[in-house]
């Protein structure tokens, strides 16, 4: 016998398609359901006999594939997202210790530094950097950088504690930038933007498409005229001294952001590209003695889909097609293991930042009952004479498809659907008691494909069951894009 609650799954990436690599790391996968299955494909035999009995039964073929299902929190999905989106994160700068005083090996209280081996660069002036896991507590903390070289990264008055051999996990991360006091402005004319006198923000890798959270928590961190301004927009193009920006909070206003040194917060972030990739899953079953081990090969994400009910937990599935199992009561040689993330789940009351329809909340009187989306990569396994399993799996076009459920209050949606209006679809989920880890979905461009009034019977609400599917944005040129915040205030 076997407990479902001893079963521990991880993945890891595959270079070549259904070969496991060598000494590979498993990251343990957080599941509520890991659904994997190897199924055969057999025929019976057509030979004839007297005595009427069948002779064979002749295995043709084998399929694997099977859901994953989850809950979404911070961290934990990375891998799958980036494979469903047959993409790559774009990470923003960070150096990080995986030995004890290796890529970050010093901190000195006298020059405000902290040594690194190398990437140094990548941290520009200006930048909000954030420390984290040195032993010495003061080490830990939130500064504005002020210079840096290969080697180092220098912030002015940081009161800093010598620490000779900064430890495993150590690390220095950008998350975001901060301008001089009174050098960051809100404007409109020209379009919204954010303005600067001083700091150059082609220097900091900002891109079209990317979100910002605008402001931080103390109030010379923020702008002073309106709270509309300390909120998340996002970025149509940068240049030297100008973030124009094409969603804004409703209430935007001008502010010269006089005497205050306005905080901006951005995250790593990844859209729909055409790299297949594929991965080796391990199951354990850890309550057999011995334990027993199932590897399956060439697994390649179909789709995956979040769905966001109400008074829920923000649940998952991942659809998988592969090439093979094995199955054996020795694991992989080599095999090490990479820990989940530990980060608390999100739930739709509490931790829905924002749900967007055409670049404004979604709000009353049509307010959000539930809501799903899903990312599909049309995958197909490819077969071949002389394999029982495929020898390859081929990717189909992105379709990136949503349902969005609300009361109907007015007819705004309801003419969308109607009038084949283009809109477009965004949704933040952020967990504030968690260093404001923030995971955000935009859809820049969809379409309504169904949506009508139900008016049930007596007693009962009349709702607007909305479909939409996302299409390729005409200027962004992507039709998905996510984006993670590991801090924000």
């Amino acid at each position: 016998m076997s407990d479902s609650n001893r079963v521990a799954v991880g993945i890891v990436a595959e270079s070549t398609f259904g070969t496991t690599p060598a000494t590979p790391a498993f990251t343990a996968l957080r599941l509520t359901r890991p659904g994997l299955s190897y199924t055969p494909r057999t025929v019976v035999s057509d030979e004839a006999r007297a005595d009427r009995q069948v002779t064979d039964l002749v295995l043709v073929g084998a399929e694997a594939a099977g859901d994953l299902g989850f809950e979404l929190s911070y961290g934990s999905l990375d891998t799958m997202i980036e494979a469903a989106m047959c993409s790559t994160w774009v990470n923003k700068p960070i150096i990080v210790n995986t030995v004890a005083d290796t890529e970050i090996g010093q901190v000195t209280d006298s020059s405000d530094t902290f040594t690194v081996a190398s990437g140094g660069t990548a941290f520009k002036a200006g930048m909000l950097a954030r420390t984290t896991g040195f032993t010495n507590a003061g080490n830990n903390l939130i500064f504005r950088v002020g210079s840096s070289t290969g080697t180092t990264i220098v912030g002015p008055s940081l009161s800093l504690t010598d620490e000779a051999a900064p430890p495993l996990g150590a690390q220095i991360q950008a998350i975001g930038f901060q301008g001089a006091s009174g050098d960051i402005e809100a404007k409109t004319v020209g379009g919204n933007q954010l303005f600067s006198t001083v700091l150059d923000f082609t220097t900091l890798g900002i891109v079209a498409g990317e979100w910002l959270k605008v402001g931080g928590t103390a109030s010379g961190d923020k702008f002073a005229g309106t709270a509309a301004n300390n909120d998340w927009v996002r970025v149509q193009s940068v240049a030297d001294h100008v973030i124009l920006l094409d969603v804004v909070p409703s209430g935007w206003t001008a502010d010269d952001g006089s005497g205050k040194t306005i905080k901006v917060f951005w995250g790593d972030y990844i859209r729909n590209g055409t790299t297949k990739k594929s991965y080796t899953i391990e199951r354990r079953y850890l309550d057999h003695s011995p334990v027993d081990y199932e590897y399956f090969r060439g697994m390649t994400f179909d789709s995956i889909a979040f769905e966001i009910g109400t008074q829920a937990i923000i649940r998952g599935t991942a659809r998988l097609m592969g090439k093979d199992q094995t199955a054996d009561t020795s694991r992989f040689s080599g095999a090490t293991d990479v820990p989940a993330a530990t980060n608390s789940v999100y739930n739709s009351s509490s931790n829905v930042g924002r749900l967007g329809e055409g670049g404004s909340a979604v709000d009353g009187p049509n307010y959000v009952l539930n809501a799903s989306i899903t990312f599909a990569n049309n995958v197909r396994a490819q077969p071949a004479v002389g394999f029982i399993g495929a020898t390859g799996v081929g990717l189909g076009e992105v379709t990136t498809t949503g349902q969005l459920s609300t009361y109907f209050g007015n007819l705004t949606l309801a003419n969308k659907v109607i009038n084949n209006t283009a809109s477009s679809y965004d949704i933040r989920f952020t967990r504030a008691d968690e260093s404001g880890h923030t995971i955000l979905i935009d859809l820049p461009r969809t379409k309504y494909s169904n949506g009508a009034v139900n008016v049930p019977g007596k007693n009962s609400d009349v709702t607007l069951p909305l479909q939409f599917q996302a299409i390729m944005h005409p200027t962004l040129g992507y039709t998905n894009h996510i984006q993670r915040f590991a801090y924000t205030e």
